[in-house]
């Protein structure tokens, strides 16, 4: 099958999880024997080197890169008004799309901002994959802020984002996301939308080796167990908060009964502001950007906290974390669409005092920590192996083909 992939908002050498997750989908989906070309929409020309690019797959072909810098929300709302307005969205992507769809089985278009790309000339099946609900995203995010000018934005956000999803979603063969609760909430918005979840896959190998920090950390550490692990890109509002709840709100309790436990935030980025202030000059906690390997880090520690404040969509962190054998506590937002069953394959922690409670639980009931974190080892594999959600990819791709007879 040949396959034309329009991506919007990714990077190479990927920045996110969210784009190493669409390249390995990508790469492996080659491997099965599709063909599989891309269109390619980034921010900066300079956050996708071309050249590394097709080094690193050569059994993918990079048909073009085309730079936009606007936001999703902008650039949904724009493309929206021009179909509008213009009967067609005309740009540089559409029109390159146009131009060779003739040549492909199938067009998979990944992120909202492309959902305008339904009302162009099709004649091929159209798999959109919007990855998570935007609406239900921009208005738990718009709640957060309470009364202050980003939770507007916010609700501005969502409302174009339920107009598009609502009235555009309608016209793919199939629409892709990766949470079981998101599919429902779609349904709910539109019951004719042919929606799909598959969830996020895990990397084809897990390096078990313990990680060596880079001598540029200011504050490389050999860590010393009891030891919690967050990860998580800080730059990100909705991570950003729950970490700073998690710091106000758990971890000083938990210093109290564990004098000597030690808190390692692989977060992505430097802390600032309120962040900076909390975590600036506390021996307990280490703070890393980056480090060379991410499976060996998480497997470093005791637990592994998730504490989201909102959220919907990727979970590739909640989901390699399940695979590395590590107990997990999260918030409901870090599970959810994951499916596990609380207790058994995870800890579901709904209030600071229930971070504690299970924080302090694992960290008291050793055998309790290894029967979770072998649970959720077998449970993640099981579930989110690559070659289990590509076979899922090829069974909705034979759906799509078969809707547009």
């Amino acid at each position: 099958m040949k396959i034309l992939f329009i991506l919007s908002n990714i990077s190479f050498p990927p920045v996110e999880g969210a784009h190493e997750q669409t390249l390995r989908v990508i790469d492996g989906l080659s491997k099965r024997g599709y063909r599989c070309s891309l269109l390619v929409i980034c921010k900066k020309s300079l956050s996708f080197d071309q050249k590394s690019f097709c080094e690193n797959y050569p059994n993918l072909t990079l048909l073009k890169v085309f730079e936009d810098s606007s936001s999703y929300s902008s650039a949904l709302l724009f493309r929206m008004m021009r179909t509008v307005g213009g009967g067609v969205w005309r740009d540089e992507v559409r029109d390159k799309f146009l131009k060779c769809q003739s040549d492909f089985d199938l067009v998979h278009a990944e992120g909202i901002p492309l959902a305008p790309l339904v009302f162009s000339s099709i004649n091929i099946p159209f798999v959109l994959s919007v990855v998570d609900a935007w609406s239900l995203r921009q208005f738990r995010l718009g709640k957060s802020y309470g009364v202050h000018v980003k939770a507007v934005a916010r609700f501005v956000a969502a409302l174009v984002g339920l107009v598009a999803e609502i009235f555009l979603l309608p016209r793919a063969e199939v629409v892709h996301v990766v949470s079981s609760a998101d599919a429902g909430y779609l349904t709910k918005l539109n019951p004719r939308i042919k929606v799909r979840d598959i969830s996020v896959a895990l990397p084809m190998v897990q390096n078990t080796e313990i990680a060596k920090t880079s001598d540029e950390q200011a504050n490389s550490v050999v860590l010393k167990k009891p030891t919690l692990v967050f990860s998580g890109d800080i730059r990100v509002g909705y991570i950003r908060d729950g970490l700073v709840s998690f710091l106000v709100n758990v971890f000083p309790k938990l210093l109290c009964d564990f004098p000597g436990l030690k808190l390692l935030l692989l977060c992505r980025a430097s802390p600032v502001g309120a962040l900076h202030h909390l975590i600036k000059g506390d021996s307990a906690i280490s703070v890393f950007e980056w480090v060379p390997d991410y499976a060996a880090a998480i497997k470093s520690a005791d637990i592994v906290v998730l504490p989201d404040a909102n959220g919907t969509g990727q979970k590739n962190r909640t989901v390699q974390a399940l695979s590395l054998g590590v107990p997990v506590v999260g918030s409901p937002a870090a599970f959810e669409g994951v499916g596990i069953k609380n207790w058994r394959q995870g800890v579901i922690a709904k209030t600071p005092e229930e971070f504690v409670f299970g924080i302090r639980s694992l960290l008291t009931r050793p055998s309790l920590a290894v029967k979770i974190a072998t649970n959720a080892e077998r449970f993640a594999i099981s579930r989110f192996s690559l070659s289990v959600i590509l076979s899922q990819w090829d069974n909705l791709y034979r759906d799509a083909l078969n809707a547009k007879i």
